[in-house]
This record gives structure tokens, C-alpha cells and sequence, in this order.
């Protein structure tokens, strides 16, 4: 099998299984929150905890893998500690009383499982693709991902009310460690020194020889993470919350369950047509249209989605998946848009770290402290109305679009560089 399709068949492996458990906390807080003397901002805070540290990791990681070329083992790694988590997220079916002490243990074994799967999954296609034909892969890969979290929803939820939570979460835990192995099997092959080229040699002289250079990539990365901060305070937020919200709509778990499992069917198509967006348009581009129309998107489905709900349940079921669905599939792509726009911007020298800085500290942190802003509103104010403050953050960050680099600005102060 061609390194390039190998590379790609076993992070898309890995995406899928790391992004359907990326969403299972949420789901698990509409069951948890029925247990006896639980409360919904106590269980939003537990989901802080493993996305701040799921962020502040990520460039910890980045410089590792930069640094001693083990991704496969670091992939797998990651992956396994997520099969420990979920076996700790099963134990309050069993002991309910020791509930948030096992919530904390998981949502931190969670947080430390989820750290490395997508900086270092990027920096693997980037390598063995290039970063011309990287977003597009990258896209095929996000695909999975989005697979990932449109099954989790409709399995947990059948498994936990056939079989209960226990044996159903062991089940999860059991199919991820087996995946972990999988994943280390098929990903042996890489090291990152084979894929090096004279290119990438002269950008490394750029970086690692001149400051002035240094200086630059730096800023754009700061700058790119700072817009993914804002959109995704916003953004995982509501993916937190919005299975409680269609819940309280609609009155059953199963068909909230299957609202979003329809929902994330979209962006399996959406991050290959994102990817391949990224390279024709740039990414600047397409981070601009994706976090602009997604706001647009919910800004509608908070609107009516309640006075839809309240004509008829098949009404309500049906606006509010086509609109989640749509904002889905503008904001579950960010794999192949967000660092397919990286890659497109700073050398293979730095691609793990920057990686790490715009999806673990941009995305994921970002996301945590969206979550602490909106669980502290939900003890003053109902959830709707917390979503609606929330959609704040998404038009600021629209608003610093213009700030974000292009390639164009990219290449043109490496040229002044170069030229000093």
C-alpha cells in the first residue's frame, strides 16, 4: 500500500474513533443529569476540564512529535487513554453517589486522550501529501471524523437504553482500545525525516536562522488563533448543550439521538468539499465563509426553533434538523479548513506546533472556556437565553476576518525577509 494511502487510511481510523468520543460526553449529560442529585452546570463544568486541558496539551505534544518523529506511537497513545476514560464514564451507572469524583477522573483522562489526535493526524497528511494536496485529503479524512460523531449519537443512546450505561460505555472502551492497536500497526511505516525536501530546507533556513522570520510565522499563527478562540467559545458551547436543548424541545432522548445523528451526516460531505475549498480559494477564505454563515444558520434556528417546536413535535424535529444540520456542516469541517489553512501557510518545521496552537489552544481551549461562560450563565438564566449571548462571540469573530493572513501576505514578508 502507497505510503500516501496508508497515511490516510489509518488517521482517518484514528479520527473517526477520536471524534465520535469527543462527543459522547454531551450525549452523556442529558443521561447523567437524570441520575439523583446532579446538576446541569456541574456537568457542564466536567466537559471544561477535558477541553482546557485537551488544548493546553496539544502544543506540549506538537513539540514533541516536532522533535523525536513518533506519531504512530503517539496517535495510538492518545487513543488508548480515551478507552480508559470511557470505562471511568460508565462507572456512575454503578455508583452514582461517587458521581462527579469519577466525572472529574474521566473528563481529565478525556482531556489528555484528546490532545494528540489532531495535530498530529494533520502533520502526518501534510507530510506524506504535501501541502498543496494535503486540504483535499485532509477533507477525505475530516469525513470520517464527521462519521465518527454522526454514529456516536443514535449508538450510545441505543446501547445505554438496551443495555444500560455501564455495559454499553465498557462496549465503547473495548472497540477503542482495539482501534489504538490498529492504529499503531498501520501508521509504523512513518517518520517524518523521509518526506523532507529541498523546499522545506530553505524554509527552514527562514525559520530557524533568522528572527526576523521566526517573528513573522509566529504572528500569524497568534493571530489565526485568536479568531478560532472567539468562533470556537461559541461554537463547542453549543455542541455541549444543544443535545439538553433538543431534548427539553422535543421530550425523548431517542429521537434526540437521532436528530443528531442525522445532523452530523452533512458535514461527512461537507469536509471534502471544505478541503477541496481551502486549496482553490485559500484558507482565509473559507474560515471566513464557513464562521460567518454557521452564525447566520443558528442565529435563524434559535429564532423559531421553539415556536416551530410548539406547532407540532414532527414540525419541530424537522426545522430543527435541517438547520442544525446546515450549521453543522459549515462548522464540523474545521479539520481540512482550519489546518489545511496552516498548512498552507508556515513550513514543515513548525506544522505539529502550529497545529497544535490553532486547534488545541484556538479550538479546543477556546472551547472550554465557552463552556465555563455558558454553564455559569445557567445559573442566572435558562439555557436558550445563554445561547443567545453565546452567538456573540461567533460575530466577533467574524468581524476580525480581515485581520486573519493570506498566502499572498505570507509569501510577500518572507520576500522582505529574504531580501534583508
Amino acid at each position: 500500500m502507497k505510503a500516501e494511502i496508508r497515511s490516510l487510511v489509518f488517521t482517518s481510523m484514528a479520527h473517526l474513533v477520536n471524534d465520535g468520543n469527543f462527543l459522547l460526553y454531551p450525549i452523556l449529560i442529558t443521561f447523567y443529569s437524570l441520575l439523583p442529585n446532579v446538576h446541569l452546570v456541574a456537568l457542564g463544568i466536567m466537559a471544561v476540564i477535558y477541553y482546557v486541558l485537551s488544548g493546553a496539551l496539544s502544543a506540549p505534544i506538537g513539540v514533541i512529535a516536532d522533535k523525536y518523529d513518533k506519531d504512530s506511537f503517539l496517535l495510538s497513545f492518545g487513543i488508548g487513554i480515551q478507552a480508559l476514560a470511557m470505562m471511568l464514564f460508565a462507572l456512575p451507572f454503578l455508583y452514582p453517589s461517587y458521581i462527579y469524583w469519577l466525572l472529574i477522573s474521566a473528563a481529565v483522562l478525556l482531556g489528555v486522550g484528546q490532545a494528540f489526535y489532531h495535530p498530529l493526524g494533520a502533520s502526518v497528511i501534510y507530510h506524506t501529501y504535501g501541502s498543496h494536496k494535503a486540504p483535499p485529503a485532509m477533507g477525505i479524512n475530516g469525513g470520517f471524523g464527521s462519521v465518527g460523531r454522526a454514529a456516536m449519537p443514535i449508538v450510545i443512546v441505543t446501547l445505554i437504553e438496551l443495555i444500560g450505561g455501564f455495559t454499553g460505555l465498557s462496549i465503547i472502551a473495548f472497540y477503542t482500545i482495539i482501534s489504538a492497536s490498529i492504529i499503531f500497526a498501520g501508521l509504523k511505516f512513518f517518520k517524518r525525516k523521509d518526506y523532507r525536501t529541498s523546499v522545506d530546507e530553505e524554509q527552514d533556513k527562514i525559520v530557524v536562522g533568522k528572527k526576523k522570520g521566526m517573528q513573522i510565522y509566529w504572528g500569524m499563527i497568534v493571530t489565526i488563533t485568536i479568531v478560532i478562540f472567539l468562533r470556537s467559545m461559541f461554537n463547542i458551547a453549543i455542541v455541549t448543550f444543544i443535545p439538553t436543548y433538543i431534548d427539553d424541545l422535543v421530550g425523548s432522548s431517542t429521537i434526540m439521538g437521532t436528530v443528531l445523528t442525522l445532523a452530523f451526516i452533512p458535514p461527512i460531505f461537507g469536509q471534502v468539499w471544505f478541503g477541496k475549498l481551502t486549496t482553490k480559494r485559500g484558507g482565509k477564505f473559507t474560515v471566513g465563509v464557513s464562521t460567518a454563515l454557521s452564525a447566520l444558520v443558528f442565529f435563524i434556528l434559535l429564532l423559531f426553533a421553539g415556536d416551530v417546536a410548539s406547532t407540532g413535535l414532527v414540525y419541530g424535529i424537522t426545522f430543527i434538523g435541517i438547520l442544525y444540520g446546515l450549521y453543522a456542516f459549515l462548522t464540523f469541517s474545521g479539520f481540512p479548513i482550519l489546518l489545511g489553512y496552516v498548512g498552507q501557510i508556515v513550513p514543515k518545521t513548525l506544522s505539529t506546533t502550529a497545529n497544535a496552537m490553532v486547534w488545541g489552544v484556538g479550538q479546543t481551549v477556546g472551547g472550554g472556556v465557552g463552556i465555563a461562560f455558558l454553564s455559569l450563565m445557567l445559573l442566572k438564566v435558562p439555557l436558550t437565553e445563554g445561547m443567545w449571548v453565546m452567538l456573540i462571540f461567533s460575530v466577533i469573530s467574524t468581524v476580525l476576518i480581515p485581520f486573519l493572513p493570506s498566502k499572498k501576505n505570507v509569501e510577500r514578508k518572507l520576500g522582505q525577509t529574504s531580501a534583508d
